[in-house]
């Protein structure tokens, strides 16, 4: 069986900059969730009937199935996942695998039934070529294909959350940076240029390909286009020269950055990714250039403009940038937009991903997630608990949990505790503080401040406001 589940953040919010105590730790308490507000073009648009007949398949009266039950694994392949094995809850184990590759590939039912049907090419058509396939570890086991997950949310951006499309992302340890949809990057001993790599046959969710194309229209005809980005990050611009960085395509999947003096520090972060409303690392071309001056048709271009009541190019290509809001928008996550209404969005899985399980098996594993906009944090609660979400993370609160903990066993749910990395909330004194020019100098003193920080009562309020232990940590090793 599975269960919903409820996930309690640990990490809130930092606090910064307040002498009231109290204040402080009660403001920590607090996850704040800031919902995007709706728009004119935001109409409701129903699923196309193929992609309706699809889930019609993989789900039943709203709840989460699956398919046949059984992970697809190859005759005498096993898998067990660090956590099942043991490894500590705590530990971070890499969600790269770096066993044996898997040789053969296998995909869901659902794409299945469109490749029987002549709607989709093969799977071995879809994906990269094997070597350039990404394996993703399961941390626990091999999934199993089906179902829709259901969430409730104040700002409705599944398609970036769960589908992200960054050239490099995190590992579990949130330091280590992983090749994600780039292939390689590597940067040159003199921190001066990097070279990107692409995975060869990697495509959009359209079937479009995924290759240098992709970047050059991106950075020449959008980045670095004054009139659709008036002003360059100085991310990309180099620190001593002021200079834009230079790209220079190689071939298909390869290009590089080049700056005038050493950057070591670019490639620390994800850089930019698909989401081209601002700086983006790729585009697809055959939809984006349809909305650019320069590559579409006047005519139909000036109708467009007409249609939406728009002022300039700029306007109306940010419009149709907006993943979030744009059924079928070209992608290269894991899933795509299906759905997408003023208060409900649906992304279901991309046939292209480029990333499978060891045992072969394209991922997601689902077929679709939905996310419900709330109107309040006491409608996301109550859906909760009434199981109408499969599980609730972000928007939850350490003070809605003896509500969360009484309804366990009515609601068939459970609760699991989220660890963060930098803590819960760190903090701190604003020694700028001057409005009470006596208590200023007092914040100011090492030593009260070292004798306030001995008088809490560290066991109370681990015991009381976050309703179980927890361990407190000094901000770094030197404070």
């Amino acid at each position: 069986m599975i269960k919903r589940l409820i996930k309690v953040p640990l990490k809130i919010f930092s606090v910064w900059g307040s002498t009231q105590i109290a204040a402080l730790i009660l403001g920590a308490l607090f996850f704040m969730v800031i919902g995007c507000g709706g728009s004119e073009f935001e109409k409701s648009i129903k699923l196309s009937d193929e992609t309706m007949a699809g889930l019609q398949t993989s789900t039943t009266g709203g709840t989460f199935v699956t398919h046949g039950g059984t992970p697809v694994v190859p005759e005498g392949f096993q898998y067990i996942g660090p956590y099942t094995s043991g490894a500590d809850a705590g530990s971070f184990p890499s969600h790269v695998w770096n066993g044996e590759r898997p040789t053969k590939f296998n995909e869901s039912p659902l794409m299945a039934q469109y490749v029987a049907a002549g709607k989709l090419p093969p799977l071995e058509e879809r994906l990269p070529v094997p070597e350039d396939v990404f394996v993703e570890r399961p941390m626990e086991e091999i999934g199993i294909y089906g179902g829709t997950y259901r969430t409730a949310s104040g700002y409705l951006a599944a398609i970036q959350v769960q589908a992200d499309t960054w050239c490099q992302k995190p590992d579990t340890d949130g330091l280590t940076m992983v090749p994600w949809i780039c292939k390689s990057i590597d940067q040159s001993e003199d921190g001066k240029k990097y070279t990107y790599t692409l995975r060869k046959g990697h495509k959009w969710s359209d079937g479009e390909p995924l290759n240098t194309e992709s970047v050059r229209f991106a950075w020449e005809e959008l980045n670095f286009n004054e009139e659709y980005v008036p002003f360059i990050n100085t991310r990309y611009r180099d620190p001593v020269t002021n200079n834009k960085l230079r790209i220079d395509i190689i071939d298909d999947v390869t290009w590089t950055f080049t700056f005038d003096t050493a950057v070591y520090d670019f490639n620390e972060t994800r850089s930019a990714d698909a989401d081209c409303i601002d700086f983006c690392m790729w585009t697809n071309v055959k939809y984006t250039s349809r909305y650019h001056p320069k590559y579409s048709e006047k005519k139909w271009l000036d109708q467009q403009l007409k249609n939406g009541n728009f002022n300039d190019w700029t306007e109306l290509m940010r419009r149709q940038q907006d993943v979030r809001r744009i059924v079928d928008y070209p992608w290269i996550g894991a899933y795509k937009v299906c759905e997408a209404s003023e208060r409900r969005r649906t992304i279901c899985r991309n046939p292209y991903f480029h990333a499978v399980d060891p045992a072969g098996n394209q991922l997601p594993y689902t077929d679709s997630w939905t996310d419900v906009f709330f109107e309040s944090r006491e409608v996301a609660m109550f859906r909760s608990m009434a199981g109408e979400s499969d599980m609730s993370s972000a928007g939850t609160t350490l003070m809605e949990l003896p509500l969360y903990k009484a309804n366990m066993e009515k609601g068939d749910y459970s609760i699991l505790g989220w660890p963060q990395l930098d803590g819960t909330a760190p903090i701190s004194f604003n020694q700028t503080f001057n409005d009470d020019p006596e208590i200023g100098e007092l914040v100011r003193t090492k030593d009260f401040r070292v004798a306030l920080s001995l008088a809490i009562n560290r066991e109370e309020l681990l015991n009381g406001f976050f309703y179980r232990d927890r361990n407190d940590k000094k901000w770094s090793a030197f404070s």
